[in-house]
């Protein structure tokens, strides 16, 4: 790429020798992937950016006017696994930072991840879910510092899911100073001066950075706990759990109080249900 962007290389010619090193690396990690390799250079709203990817090719059928079924294959662009887009502004005037790269992570586990990311010759700078993990966390701290109650505590968690939907929506990064601003408590330092959540944060010394991509999954466990298994689905927020949900671990049971409506009544017609099925009778 610095060949190219030096222009001592033409674009075909380096695009010729990503798709060599692409075809290495699968080799390498022995993989079975298949696609067509887009190399792309183009500029938009004013940046000039590298678009990599390996588009998926899928199958599909159609019927003709006179009933006759026939295969042919499409680019299937909404399975795409491996893709990255380089900043070519921040790259070359920031190349000490950890940003310029975005990419999507392979689904098939973490080794089409590491080949893909072997291949662009980078490496994960900045770890999405992590970085939101830590945010979660320490706004939890902030709450329990400030003593809140637990209708205050929940409010400052959907104060903070609000936020981070909005900015998933306009597809912009979270800002920790918007988030102090958000979050409207303040707590006292041990110099008895007031601060907010932002100023919090700079005080514990969070391993988190000043923006962000987020991982909105997990923002949203910060108000609900949900599960799956053994064909049982449950959802519930969190300010009902001791209350309306209680868990008792010693024998692992869940007591939920004030079952919601819809729920009810389809509970109810069961027990109808059960009340009038008559016996079999042993012939």
């Amino acid at each position: 790429m610095e060949g190219y962007l030096g222009e001592r290389q033409s674009f075909y010619a380096f695009s010729t020798q990503a798709a060599n090193t692409l075809k290495n690396e699968i080799e390498k990690y022995d993989l079975e992937e298949s696609g067509y390799l887009v190399v792309c250079h183009y500029e938009y709203m004013g940046g000039r950016y590298l678009l990599v990817a390996v588009i998926p090719v899928s199958q599909h059928y159609s019927v003709d006017g006179e009933l006759n079924i026939s295969a042919d294959k499409h680019l299937d662009t909404n399975k795409i696994q491996l893709a990255a887009r380089i900043d070519l502004f921040d790259y070359q005037q920031n190349a000490s930072g950890n940003r310029y790269i975005s990419f999507i992570k392979g689904r098939a586990g973490r080794k089409v991840s590491d080949f893909f990311l072997d291949f662009l010759g980078c490496e994960e700078g900045l770890n999405a879910k992590e970085q939101t993990q830590t945010l979660v966390q320490a706004v939890e701290d902030y709450v329990a510092v400030n003593q809140l109650d637990s209708s205050e505590k929940q409010q400052t968690r959907k104060e903070l899911l609000n936020y981070c939907k909005e900015q998933k929506a306009s597809s912009q990064d979270v800002s920790m100073q918007e988030v102090g601003k958000v979050i409207g408590h303040t707590t006292t330092d041990a110099s008895g001066n007031e601060q907010d959540f932002y100023q919090f944060c700079q005080q514990q010394s969070y391993p988190i950075e000043e923006s962000f991509p987020h991982d909105q999954t997990v923002v949203n466990k910060i108000t609900k706990y949900s599960g799956y298994g053994n064909g049982i689905s449950l959802s519930f927020e969190r300010s009902h759990f001791g209350q309306d949900v209680v868990y008792n671990p010693h024998n692992d049971s869940l007591t939920i109080y004030k079952v919601p409506p819809n729920l009810k009544e389809q509970l109810q017609a069961l027990l109808t249900a059960n009340d009038t099925d008559e016996p079999i009778e042993n012939s």
